[in-house]
């Protein structure tokens, strides 16, 4: 049995959510560069970069887990608010404190790209629970 990722349906609105956040990334850094504001690159990377790569390994799990046992995959998904948020926690911890980014940008970021991918992964997961309660 050959394994795949069921991104099919939505490469689409994964597609747009990428194009969104390289725009986005593209207009803040040139703000950055207009006003001569390197700390910007700083929320960029941490405030896209690393929302985008946990939103990844969550949809990794959540695809994992729609293949091999779906009844897991209903708790993960009543649960993974947790991981969620103490990775929101830790990052922005980790951007004001440890990376002295400015507060109002990074938090703004950070919560925009959180936010903008987490409604795509609930479109994600809603169509493998659908695929799964029809029996596709």
């Amino acid at each position: 049995m050959k394994d795949t990722l069921k991104v099919e349906k939505f490469s689409s609105i994964i597609l747009l959510g990428y194009l969104t956040m390289i725009i986005k990334s593209v207009l803040l850094g040139t703000v950055a560069w207009a006003y001569n504001k390197p700390d910007i690159m700083g929320v960029l990377f941490l405030g896209t970069a690393t929302p985008i790569l946990f939103s990844l390994w969550n949809c990794v799990v959540i695809s994992y887990l729609a293949r091999k046992n779906k009844d897991k995959l209903f708790a993960f998904n009543m649960l993974q608010f947790l991981p969620k948020l103490t990775f929101m926690g830790f990052m922005t911890y980790a951007g004001i404190t440890w990376f002295s980014l400015p507060p109002l940008a990074y938090m703004f970021t950070l919560c925009g790209t959180w936010f903008m991918f987490h409604v795509i992964e609930a479109f994600y997961t809603q169509q493998l629970l659908l695929e799964n309660l029809t029996g596709e």
